[in-house]
């Protein structure tokens, strides 16, 4: 995943609620992390 541009805020807001989620689950739990199309591009 590369960062899209300089946009710095929106990835670490996105880390920030990724790590959220990640510390409020339980070993062995399916979560879901937050849609990183606001800072991230994938490139094919």
């Amino acid at each position: 995943m590369m960062l899209k541009g300089l946009n710095f805020i929106a990835f670490f807001q996105w880390l920030s609620n990724s790590i959220g989620i990640i510390t409020k689950s339980n070993e062995g739990d399916k979560i879901n992390l937050p849609d990183t199309s606001g800072w991230g591009q994938l490139e094919i």
